[in-house]
């Protein structure tokens, strides 16, 4: 099995080009995905990462995991595409049909936060930036 790491310099990439910059009066709030697969939290949490333990400090970090129950309708294989369409649909893969980093037969039923967010605001503007190792 192959195992695959989005590295620390995503980290370092995504959290300093995501400051908050001013205009003349207001502030844009924005709004910043992180997914490191294979990388378990308590390593990360151990790094001197300052950019983070800001992130941390103002309630923006959690740990999330996907996976389900081994017996029940949520049950997923814990591959990194399978993780990810569950983590930004909010929903098992048993809903949004990607059993495998193929990505053969996705349900588009179920939305992901990208197009949630620009539905709401299309004046919104997202990027996403993907990286594997291995």
């Amino acid at each position: 099995m192959y195992r695959r790491f989005l590295l620390i310099p995503l980290l370092a990439g995504l959290a300093f080009s995501c400051q908050l910059t001013k205009t003349e009066n207001t502030r844009q709030p924005k709004a910043l995905f992180i997914i490191v697969d294979g990388i378990p939290a308590d390593v990360i949490e151990k790094l001197e990462l300052p950019t983070l333990k800001e992130i941390q400090q103002v309630g923006g970090y959690t740990r999330a995991y996907t996976g389900g129950d081994a017996d029940g309708y949520s049950k997923t294989p814990t591959i990194s595409a399978v993780g990810y369409n569950s983590l930004i649909t909010g929903t098992w893969a048993n809903k949004h049909n990607v059993w495998d980093n193929d990505i053969a037969d996705p349900n588009y039923q179920y939305w992901n936060i990208f197009r949630i967010a620009e539905t709401a605001d299309s004046s919104i503007k997202n990027s996403n930036f993907f990286y594997l190792a291995g």
